[in-house]
C-alpha cells in the first residue's frame, strides 16, 4: 500500500502540542550549554570510527602501514604552511 493510499484511509491527523514555558526553558537551557565534541553523535562516530582504525592498524602490512604514517606526515606539513 502507498503512503498516499494509507493517509487517505486513515486520515487523522496526530494532535498538536503547544509550546509551553517549561518547553521554552529547556530551550533556553540548551542554547546556553557548553557542549563537549564527544557528547555529540559526530564525536561518538569519531571515536567508533577512531577504534576501528586502531583494530585493523594491527593487521596492516607494513607496506600499508608506513604509507598512512607518510600521508599524516604530509596532512601536518600541509596544515602548519597554512
Amino acid at each position: 500500500m502507498k503512503l498516499e493510499e494509507s493517509c487517505n484511509l486513515n486520515c487523522v491527523p496526530a494532535p498538536i502540542e503547544g509550546w509551553t514555558a517549561d518547553d521554552e526553558g529547556k530551550l533556553q537551557s540548551l542554547k546556553n550549554a557548553e557542549i563537549e565534541l564527544a557528547d555529540t553523535a559526530v564525536g561518538r562516530k569519531r571515536e567508533l570510527m577512531l577504534q576501528q582504525f586502531r583494530a585493523g592498524g594491527v593487521d596492516l602490512p607494513d607496506d600499508e602501514f608506513d604509507r598512512i604514517i607518510e600521508l599524516r606526515k604530509r596532512k601536518r606539513e600541509e596544515t602548519i604552511a597554512d
